[in-house]
């Protein structure tokens, strides 16, 4: 573990999620943030603003190398989700987002069958002439009646749920970083 002590260094810290908080690992001890602390880029202006020590007012650092890592001490993703109209949005700790659609986490196909599996003979039939998935998807809404949509609703909440979204950003980490993941939700 480097020490932050001139300008030019760069510090590497091991950075731990808790409950509701995090902590950064100061020799074989962990610290934990101030609650005012909630997510990356406050990490980073506490270093930056060398509130990491004791006589740390007023000193400006370089920006630190941060690791997130779980309770086994290995490097983690970071995840922190929030819900826009009808997306999902994982904030990684290295500021980038990934989108998550409905379509990732319930495909147009599944969506479809679902609606077909619930309408008419006749509006599965004329469903079934269109080619577009996108077209055919919204002429079925369209064509449903109140039930379905209600049913097709809480089918929609079943798969975006918090497991899911978690699942969704575990792979992620996995496929593209071959890490684990700490997924949190923003409320």
């Amino acid at each position: 573990m480097k020490k932050l002590n001139t300008l030019n260094k760069m510090a590497h810290y091991q950075i731990k999620k808790l409950g509701k908080g995090f902590a950064y690992k100061v020799g074989s001890q962990w610290k934990e943030f101030p609650s005012d602390v909630k997510d990356h880029s406050d990490i980073i202006k506490y270093f930056e603003a060398g509130k990491n020590y004791a006589n740390g007012a007023g000193h400006q650092f370089n920006t630190p190398s941060l690791e997130i890592v779980n309770d086994s001490g290995s490097v983690c993703k970071y995840y922190k989700v929030r819900k826009r109209n009808d997306e999902f949005y994982a904030r990684q700790e290295d500021e980038k987002e990934l989108l998550i659609t409905l379509p990732d986490l319930y495909p147009i196909a599944d969506q479809i069958d679902f609606l077909k599996d619930h309408s008419s003979r006749e509006i599965e039939h004329e469903a079934d002439r269109i080619t577009d998935e996108g077209e055919r998807l919204q002429y079925l809404m369209k064509s449903a009646t109140p039930e379905t949509l209600s049913s097709f609703d809480a089918s929609v909440k079943e798969r975006t749920n918090n497991e899911v979204i978690k699942a969704h950003c575990e792979t992620h980490a996995q496929k593209y970083y071959s890490l684990p993941a700490i997924v949190e939700f923003q409320e």
